[in-house]
């Protein structure tokens, strides 16, 4: 891929993004529980209100930010994460390989 190339699938990948979120708002309420609790172990984010779950969603780990060093770390190079959270991700960096995006 050229480097306009990735940048338009960058755009649209967004713009896929914005789509589905808005989706899953319409769809499950996402923006009217009152709180929302992550689970590592469990890999769920849970959605609810007085303490009775409503939405219960199977999350991966893509990676983490340091906001102190203004960084950002790929699950697959954190050791803190565990494997059954970054597993599925390691389809990125092949994705990457296989169409030659900045490698």
């Amino acid at each position: 891929m050229t480097e306009e190339e990735v940048h338009e699938f960058i755009h649209e990948s967004v713009h896929q993004l914005i789509e589905l979120n808005e989706q899953f708002r319409r769809e499950f309420g996402i923006g009217d529980y009152e709180r929302w609790d992550y689970d590592l172990e469990k890999a769920t984010l849970t959605f609810s209100n007085n303490g009775v779950p409503g939405v219960i969603a199977d999350v991966l780990a893509a990676g983490s930010i340091a906001t102190a060093s203004k960084s950002w770390l790929w699950s697959w190079n954190n050791a803190s994460l565990p494997d059954h959270v970054t597993n599925s991700v390691l389809a990125v960096p092949e994705f990457g390989k296989k169409h030659h995006i900045l490698s």
